[in-house]
């Protein structure tokens, strides 16, 4: 099941949120230590300021993948696409494409027109996934980030929608 989640659903948003952070610390900018230590108000904002998508598995959080809207006039017709994570027992069975196609149907009920997301480039899975998904590289950013001294390179997608 997949389905958006609220202020309420905290908790499923924490376990899945630390468990990305813990299992694939290389997808994401944060690091885990920077999320545990985050209030319950500030965990709630994402929430607030996002349109976010939860997968369950048996009642359990197995996936997220949040839709951030731009807030100015002139680009709220654009929303990028973050702290995407399955877990890996889920991959390869259609999870995420559900996940994704969701998410597209609530950013067009938004007017949005336009998604944009970053992959680690060398994720050459991810990559595949979102060339499969329609989304193009727009861009190349290098040294998007360091990760325990290691330089990580980004990928910028986009697809219209």
């Amino acid at each position: 099941m997949i389905r958006q989640i609220f202020a309420d659903d905290l908790v499923f948003f924490k376990n899945i949120r630390l468990e990305a952070l813990r299992s694939e610390p290389d997808a994401f900018c944060a690091t885990l230590k920077d999320w545990q230590d985050l209030s319950d108000q500030q965990w709630l904002q994402y929430i607030e300021r996002s349109t976010m998508l939860i997968a369950f598995e048996q009642g359990n959080p197995v996936g997220m993948m949040a839709l951030f809207r731009e807030t100015d006039t002139k680009r709220r017709h654009r929303a990028s696409i973050k702290m995407v994570y399955l877990n890996k027992s889920q991959r390869g069975n259609g999870t995420a494409s559900a996940m994704l196609n969701c998410l597209i149907d609530l950013a067009r009920q938004q007017g949005v027109t336009h998604l944009d997301l970053k992959v680690n480039a060398a994720n050459t899975s991810a990559v595949r996934f979102y060339q499969r998904e329609k989304f193009e590289q727009v861009d190349y950013i290098a040294a998007s980030m360091i990760s325990n001294g290691e330089v990580i390179d980004d990928m910028l997608m986009s697809r219209h929608i």
